[in-house]
């Protein structure tokens, strides 16, 4: 066999494994001009074949390696296994840096999954990864998250979806009021409330203004009142905020005298409560009105008519009062 001879079925060859659909993976041999083949089975990716002329003719030949490399479509469906679909789909609420979405990872042959907002998708993850953050959600915005499974062989169907919302930040509340004043012998109680304008508060905090700013007591979220002792003085100034993912909104500041009781507040009856907070796991203040110079003896007793303990023992003027009781006994 002469050079050219060699040459023409090399070039035969790269014709033929140009035209033939490949198996991944899988070695070519050519001996004396016929062409086999093994290992591989068909699926999608990339194929490398090598050919050899390993069996020289009469010492004219000389041996050399050609190879193919390239990519092939996907495989036959019917070597694949049926992805199911997922399951479990779950958002987290308040996850400030986006929509966190979950789901089960029930695809035993998946390679990854796809992450749809409304339909139209935003991520795919990698094998057995079953978290995708949605940074790009816009707060306020209610958006629907489906989870598809995939694999080379195709993707199962979408899943049911669940909706997801990023938090709104936080806005100040406002129209702040202070009423029912009651004193202690160092302290000021007072009644405050205001208009709540967060969505997605967590928490709320009533601040005492002055010099310096002081936190008084921090409420949950959607609470719009409040009594709060306040250190005595003249003149009080309040605020009050409203907090969520790092983020806090302060309302204006709102200053009110408590000099003394005027005539249309001082009270006409003696009369006990209310009690704030109730149920209570620190401290609770029981409020009374005294409309004129009397002894006041206010005692606690438990569910048996058992003395717990004596809170106020004297004798007191006119005015609004109140007590304090950390729930022991004396």
């Amino acid at each position: 066999m002469t050079r050219t001879h060699i040459h023409t079925i090399a070039a035969v060859l790269l014709l033929v494994a140009l035209a033939t659909p490949r198996v991944a993976g899988a070695d070519y041999e050519l001996r004396r001009g016929t062409l086999a083949g093994s290992g591989g089975q068909s699926s999608g990716g990339a194929f490398s074949a090598r050919t050899t002329t390993s069996q020289p003719d009469a010492g004219t030949a000389e041996g050399g390696v050609f190879s193919v490399s390239g990519s092939i479509a996907r495989g036959n469906p019917a070597d694949c296994v049926a992805l199911e679909t997922v399951s479990g789909v779950f958002t987290i609420d308040g996850f400030c840096a986006g929509v966190r979405v979950g789901w089960d990872d029930n695809g035993a042959h998946a390679t990854g999954y796809r992450v749809l907002r409304d339909g139209v998708e935003i991520g795919v993850t990698g094998v057995d990864v079953i978290l995708y953050d949605d940074s790009t959600a816009v707060p306020g915005v209610v958006y629907a998250y489906s989870i598809v499974a995939r694999n080379n062989c195709g993707d199962a169907n979408a899943s049911a979806s669940a909706a997801g919302r990023r938090p709104l930040p936080p806005a100040a509340p406002s129209d702040l009021a202070a009423t029912g004043v009651r004193f202690l012998p160092d302290s000021v109680v007072l009644n405050v409330s205001w208009v709540d304008h967060s969505a997605d508060e967590v928490s709320q905090t009533i601040y005492l203004a002055g010099a310096t700013v002081t936190p008084l007591a921090t409420v949950p979220a959607n609470v719009t009142s409040v009594q709060v002792l306040f250190p005595k003085a003249s003149t009080l100034c309040f605020a009050v905020s409203a907090s969520n993912c790092g983020l806090e909104a302060v309302s204006d500041t709102t200053c009110l005298e408590t000099v003394g009781v005027s005539a249309v507040d001082a009270p006409t009856a003696f009369m006990l409560g209310p009690f704030a907070p109730t149920p209570f796991s620190s401290r609770t203040l029981v409020s009374f009105d005294v409309p004129r110079s009397a002894q006041v003896t206010i005692r606690v007793y438990d569910v048996g008519g058992r003395l717990c303990r004596t809170l106020e023992d004297g004798v007191f003027g006119p005015g609004r009062y109140a007590a304090t009781w950390n729930g022991t006994d004396g």
